[in-house]
């Protein structure tokens, strides 16, 4: 997931009002952060709501959110389509409501005119001053437009330069979305202070802020509370489930103590938490970092490995009860238990090559237990890092010097620099948390979906599955379903898993 840039953000910041549903009790809750400030180039944005949602509708939709405060922009101003507002006093630009608009240019002096109105209908008129919109035009290096000619590609540098100006020195925008090459290439920092993304980086992090929020939106019309939301996201992630799962339920069936229910629901409670902690490790990092910053690193860190290792080794207590294990030897039943695989391997020969040596589950399985078993000893470390030419501190987490195992398997899935490693002090190794987790995840998932999948768990008494025990329940047809296709989409890809 991309990053919001570590500055202090607008110079006239916005808190949003409480939500009326929220009540007015001594504890509730309010907005807690200020609005965020997004530009999107106008024609990334699509007036076209269909269901199931396209991602750049599902953008579009979230961006109407309350809590943001979003503007349009265009090289040409806006279409003809769209009506001026009438200026308030004379000798005033045109302002359009949404817009934030280039009103006039003098690229000798290098200064160009901007206006817009704020959230609450002020018009604001600003100015891009100094010689960035030139270097962009200069910086023929850059391999944008590279099939341009000279001229060509130097008008659409200057072009580009001027609309990340408007982003970073009038709005002060925390992120501005757009697809222009040069603004994704370029070697320095055009709009300095201003994450800039494609749509599809910028909907994880639209997504982050809303549920920072406590907003956690389906789309402006829809919402769930938090509890619902990561429930359905945890579902859709784990597709396996639906059949492992219901396979607990019928199995125990009308009887009281519900014990594989439990021990199966534990599983997806597991993740779904971790999912949760995921979210404060990113919300951490988003911030300007010092030792408080990292100390929530640290914990969220902590509790993305136990309850994802809860998940894995729940998972092996399910497959000790499906294949008939002694109960007394349940404290066993563990994936990197060679005595345990080999009693597991007689039974169901797939579900022990999942985790067979050599295999993308055994690898993480190992970068998820050994960095999971800190616990039992020495705490992971965290420290700051500051690059030169860098002007932000970094926080970074040193993995143990001595764990080989680890980098091996690193390595075999992706490479170190996809998991966010790389060697900072003499023999040793620093994690950024952020990147080591997105990787992760993915990687932990497919791992239980693949054990799940080759449980057999039909062999259990009482359990006698159809195909609709294996799959989401049907959309609803008013598209108001939790379990909806669309839903647990809307849901993923703000996760951005």
């Amino acid at each position: 997931m991309k990053r919001f840039a570590q500055v202090d953000g607008p110079s006239h910041p916005v808190w949003p009002d409480p939500d009326e549903n929220v009540g007015s009790h001594l504890f509730a809750p309010r907005p807690a952060f200020r609005k965020l400030v997004v530009m999107i180039d106008a024609e990334l944005l699509t007036d076209v709501r269909s269901t199931p949602l396209a991602k750049d509708e599902l953008l579009s939709d979230l961006l109407e959110s309350r809590l943001i405060d979003l503007y349009r922009y265009a090289d040409d101003g806006p279409p003809a389509t769209v009506a001026p507002t009438p200026a308030p006093l004379p000798g005033w630009a045109t302002s359009h409501k949404g817009w934030v608009v280039v009103t006039d240019a003098d690229p000798v002096a290098e200064i160009w005119g901007v206006i817009y109105e704020d959230d609450v209908g002020n018009w604001v008129q600003g100015a891009v001053a100094g010689n960035a919109v030139t270097i962009a035009a200069e910086d023929a290096r850059c391999s944008a437009f590279s099939t341009l000619g000279p001229a060509a590609a130097s008008d659409r540098r200057r072009a580009d330069g001027l609309a990340a100006q408007v982003a970073s020195q009038v709005l002060q925008a925390d992120l501005y979305i757009t697809i222009r090459e040069y603004l994704h290439t370029a070697s320095w920092g055009v709009a300095r202070g201003v994450a800039t993304c494609r749509p599809e980086e910028a909907l994880p992090l639209v997504g982050l802020y809303l549920r920072a929020q406590g907003s956690f939106l389906i789309s402006t019309k829809f919402r769930f509370n938090r509890g619902l939301y990561f429930w359905v996201g945890t579902r859709e992630l784990l597709p396996a489930a639906w059949r492992w799962f219901t396979a607990c339920v019928q199995h125990d069936g009308t009887s009281n103590a519900h014990d594989l229910t439990s021990l199966g629901q534990s599983l997806l409670q597991r993740v779904e938490r971790a999912l949760e902690a995921r979210d404060r490790i990113h919300l951490a990092l988003n911030q300007p970092q010092h030792n408080d910053t990292r100390r929530e690193v640290l914990a969220a860190l902590d509790e993305v490995l136990v309850d994802l290792m809860g998940a894995v080794d729940a998972a092996a207590r399910v497959v000790h009860r499906v294949l008939g294990f002694a109960a007394d030897r349940e404290f066993g039943a563990a994936w990197q238990k060679d005595a345990w695989l080999a009693q597991v391997k007689k039974q169901a020969a797939p579900l022990a090559l999942v985790t067979a040596p050599g295999t993308s589950g055994l690898a993480a399985l190992t970068i998820l237990r050994r960095l999971r078993n800190s616990v039992h000893g020495t705490a992971l470390q965290a420290m700051a890092l500051i690059t030169a030419g860098v002007r932000e501190e970094q926080s970074i987490i040193g993995i143990p010097p001595d764990d080989t195992e680890v980098l091996d398997a690193m390595d075999q899935l992706g490479g170190r620099e996809a998991w966010g490693a790389r060697p900072v002090l003499a023999d040793h190794v620093h994690i950024d948390a952020g990147v080591f987790v997105d990787t992760l995840f993915p990687h932990v998932l497919e791992l239980l979906n693949e054990l799940m999948s080759h449980t057999p768990v039909e062999q259990l008494a009482n359990v006698s599955l159809k195909p609709q025990d294996c799959q989401p329940p049907p959309d609803d047809p008013r598209n108001t379903g939790a379990w909806d296709e669309w839903v647990r989409t809307s849901i993923r890809w703000q996760l951005g898993l």
